[in-house]
């Protein structure tokens, strides 16, 4: 089974690196192996011009021209995907969530506050909503806090999602999509579009769409 690394399997359109396979291939497996992004002496990591000459065949054989990335393009890259697919949410408590969160009728860059994380999460969480993976969005917050590592004192991606704001989350997302078009993670959810433009946070959604599902039950929520 050889999975995406079939290109056959691959989904339409799908960008796939194939780097990580020429390392694969080249026993380049990581610290087991003396040897992966880096040479390891044990578990110390020095670079490798091996390493460094395989890049750039790569860039040479794709057409990639190197640039310099800035660490606010790093967070944003790392951060605006995780919780763009957090919210796609297609049903939760049995009810579409848009329609739920939805507006009655009558009616670019930021200071880096992850420190030293550098990670890409944001818009996988909405998607995780979305489907009703999670049911809330703390939900998400405490699966990346224990079990990914996040910093705890930024509260999780869908907490750091409100404080960042939702509109500037969503054109971050819009941002990247017309500039790599063909990259699915870019496309923004529709809960993410819905609450942006409606001016609502994700946690002030949530908390009244879980009074509304309590009161239709008839059981208190905590």
């Amino acid at each position: 089974e050889l999975g995406l690394t079939d290109p056959a399997k691959r989904p339409a359109g799908m960008r796939y690196s194939s780097l990580s396979d020429r390392m694969c291939e080249n026993g380049r497996f990581g610290q087991k192996a003396g040897k992966g992004w880096y040479k390891y002496q044990g578990r110390k990591a020095e670079p490798d011009p091996d390493m460094d000459a395989m890049i750039r065949a790569h860039r040479a054989a794709v057409g990639i021209t190197a640039r310099q990335v800035t660490d606010e393009e790093i967070l944003q890259r790392c951060l605006l995907p995780l919780i763009n697919e957090g919210m796609n949410v297609e049903e939760v408590f049995g009810q579409p969530v848009v329609e739920e969160l939805s507006p009655p009728a009558t009616t670019e860059t930021h200071p880096d506050p992850m420190g030293i994380f550098k990670s890409n999460y944001t818009r996988d969480a909405i998607t995780i909503l979305e489907e009703g993976i999670a049911i809330r969005p703390s939900d998400i917050d405490v699966v990346y806090m224990y079990g990914y590592g996040f910093p705890r004192y930024r509260g999780g991606p869908m907490h750091y999602a409100d404080e960042m704001g939702l509109q500037e989350v969503l054109e971050g997302v819009l941002r990247y999509q017309r500039a790599h078009p063909d990259v699915e993670h870019w496309k923004p959810s529709a809960l993410l579009t819905e609450l942006a433009q409606s001016g609502k946070s994700l946690a002030s959604a949530w908390k009244k769409r879980e009074k509304a599902a309590a009161a239709g039950s008839g059981k208190s929520k905590l």
